[in-house]
């Protein structure tokens, strides 16, 4: 119970309910890091600056390469 109150909360949470959500995924990875971030400032006490740095930077190489993916196997995969 601590991880869902504690600095990863936020992201664990935002998760869960995201899997209910038919959107986009960019779309997700926006809501994530729009409920993560503040949630990590404010557990953490945190500078803004330090919550993005720690909390969005160490992530967005990962978030681009599954956009990528995501891209490609829709624009392969032809019309729906």
């Amino acid at each position: 119970m601590p991880s869902l109150l504690g600095q990863r909360g936020s992201f664990q949470n935002g998760l869960a309910a995201l899997s209910f959500w038919k959107s986009s995924l960019s779309d997700r990875i926006l809501a994530i890091y729009g409920l993560g971030i503040p949630w990590l400032k404010m557990v953490t006490q945190m500078s803004w600056r330090k919550a993005f740095m720690l909390g969005m930077v160490p992530f967005l190489i990962g978030d681009v390469v599954k956009a990528s993916v995501v891209l490609m196997l829709a624009v392969l995969s032809g019309p729906f």
